[in-house]
């Protein structure tokens, strides 16, 4: 599979789902075992969404998460050779956007900041809860990583941001730059405010434009990683 190939499906849902799958697993993983206390405030806002059906909506949720992913699987390895592959090089490619993540929005920043300076910032912006045995926190922080990248790429960008896209150039017949623009600075200032940090607004603003401008050029499986592997570099830093 040359780079040509590797780019071809970006922009393809079900692949890009499908890419995911091993993320939502892991964290749901973490859920069944460590109880729900792991759960990510996305994951619950959609759980309380869905809770306005009755009392079966999370069930409802769970149900449509799964027969959603099961289709995208299934589509995708009909029109792509080597999603295994895939995934393994979108892993290092997000590795490398992780590792820049924080210092890149610092930079945009504070363009003048030291080194040292960004890392004390960038490691002191999530919270861990305490450990455990060593083997049980490394999988804790693991699937809160992925359950953050999953149900945050999943809720700020995938629906609100391409919501937000499609209305104002579909519905209000807004140029294609106007909508991109406009859903990629709503879509990060709601990503900040849902974190509830005054102090790290606009640290949360940034990265939200960040990860946005991946989603849109290199698909909600590399805005999901690359904010995954951020929160796991964090948290074993």
């Amino acid at each position: 599979m040359n780079l040509k190939d590797y780019l071809r499906g970006s922009r393809d849902l079900s692949l890009n789902v499908s890419l995911v799958v091993p993320a939502l697993v892991l964290y749901q993983a973490g859920v069944w075992f460590l109880g729900p206390d792991i759960r990510n405030g996305a994951h619950l806002l959609l759980q309380e969404l869905f809770l306005l059906l009755g009392s079966l909506g999370t069930m409802i949720l769970e149900g449509l998460l799964v027969a959603f992913a099961v289709v995208c699987v299934i589509d995708a390895c009909k029109k792509y050779d080597h999603v295994l592959s895939r995934l393994g090089y979108l892993v290092l490619e997000c590795l490398v956007y992780g590792a820049m993540l924080g210092p890149l929005v610092l930079l945009l920043r504070f363009p003048m900041m030291h080194l040292e300076v960004m890392h004390l910032e960038v490691g002191g912006v999530f919270a861990v809860a305490p450990p455990g045995s060593p083997l049980q926190d490394i999988f804790e922080k693991a699937a809160r990583a992925m359950g953050a990248g999953v149900y945050e790429e999943l809720f700020f960008r995938l629906l609100l941001m391409s919501a937000l896209y499609h209305v104002i150039l579909d519905l209000l017949r807004q140029a294609r730059w106007v909508a991109a623009t406009v859903a990629l600075a709503v879509s990060s200032l709601v990503f900040s405010l849902c974190h509830q940090n005054p102090e790290h607004f606009h640290f949360y603003t940034l990265a939200g434009v960040v990860l946005g401008l991946l989603f849109y050029f290199r698909g909600f499986a590399a805005a999901v990683y690359t904010h995954a592997f951020y929160n796991l570099l964090v948290f074993f830093r």
